[in-house]
């Protein structure tokens, strides 16, 4: 069976995933929303890309099975000098290759002049029919936007994919909004982690379990994932909502 025919049938699931960070073996555990053919799956609004910058699965389980296991990567694994393309051929083979020639001519760029309003933020507190509205009406432009915010070729695939299935979920679009907001200010390099997040914290009245929901999605895809990733695992230790003061 293919590979990802076989792990859209454990979607609604509970599982496992580990994964390495930037040197470190993370897990997370929770229900498997959705998989991206050869790109990404989502985990309980966690993106984790089978193979991206500085972020790759090791292995996914669900009732002690593992249903995926990628050997070539390892706690070392950083992404870098064509090994994103060279791990994701030898696991996936041809069919990878073929969804990434077909990425790069997916995005319909007649829509750049869209633009996802600065002082319209979709907030928690807004009704879910605004919020899909929204979504809805400038989709396109967080796709293209987004993009730009995204230096990886690859990531800027997985972007566009989790843009597509967040259609008409509410909770999904909040986080996806606030992972949204989160880039745009970190492709300021003048502005300080603490300042962006704290921002985007308050700008979209967003609680520290949202919020980190937004920033460890905003840490697959930015430049700055790594120096994020690592000040959030201390930081969020101090915040409210994870037991802190």
């Amino acid at each position: 069976m293919e590979i990802m025919e076989k792990l859209r049938q454990y979607i609604g699931k509970n599982v496992k995933c580990t994964y390495v960070v930037s040197g470190n073996v993370v897990v997370v555990e929770g229900v498997l929303e959705d998989v991206y053919d050869y790109f990404t799956v989502l985990i309980d609004m966690t993106t984790v890309p089978f193979a991206g910058i500085r972020v790759a699965m090791m292995s996914l389980e669900c009732e002690n099975e593992v249903i995926f296991s990628n050997p070539y990567v390892t706690p070392e694994y950083m992404g870098y000098g064509g090994e994103i393309e060279d791990i994701s051929k030898k696991i996936f083979g041809r069919p990878w290759i073929r969804a990434f020639e077909k990425s790069m001519t997916k995005i319909d760029h007649t829509y750049e002049e869209y633009h996802v309003s600065e002082d319209w933020f979709i907030v928690p507190s807004r009704s879910d029919e605004e919020v899909i509205e929204y979504y809805n009406k400038y989709k396109k432009a967080y796709i293209i936007e987004g993009r730009n915010y995204i230096d990886d070729e690859a990531h800027k695939e997985e972007w566009a994919n989790l843009c597509e299935n967040v259609v008409g979920d509410r909770e999904k679009i909040v986080v996806l909004n606030g992972a949204f907001a989160l880039l745009r200010y970190l492709k300021r390099p003048a502005i300080s982690l603490e300042d962006a997040i704290n921002t985007v914290q308050q700008e979209l009245d967003l609680d520290d379990q949202t919020l980190n929901w937004v920033v460890m999605n905003a840490g697959v895809y930015s430049s700055r994932s790594e120096e994020l990733l690592i000040y959030w695992s201390q930081e969020r230790n101090n915040r409210q909502g994870f037991g802190g003061k």
